[in-house]
């Protein structure tokens, strides 16, 4: 959680995106194909953080990690809180980094 994401007015511009994408489907499309290829990104950085996961695992994974970081970028426009931001983050490295389930 880069100081850069966590601006204001960065923060801004991604609210105002999202509350476009139910209104419009210019702005649905490009959300969601933002968000399949950070997803991907995602998928990508778990597998190679933990090889042994199955796909279907990793794939579940990044996608906790992608709904935890929206959260934090939605939370902290309203309540900044750095520890709170830390644990989150924290929560994301746990996920990509955990052993496969037995």
């Amino acid at each position: 959680m880069d100081e850069e994401f966590l601006r204001g007015d960065y923060l801004a511009l991604r609210l105002q995106l999202w509350a476009l994408a139910p209104v419009d489907p210019s702005f649905a499309s490009i959300n969601q194909e933002a968000q399949e290829r950070y997803r991907v990104g995602l998928i990508q950085l778990v597998r190679r953080a933990s090889p042994d996961l199955e796909p279907a695992e990793a794939e579940r994974r990044a996608t906790d990690i992608l709904v935890i970081q929206n959260g934090l970028w939605l939370t902290s426009m309203l309540i900044f809180d750095q520890a709170a931001i830390n644990r989150g983050v924290l929560r994301c490295e746990e996920l990509a980094l955990a052993p496969p389930p037995l």
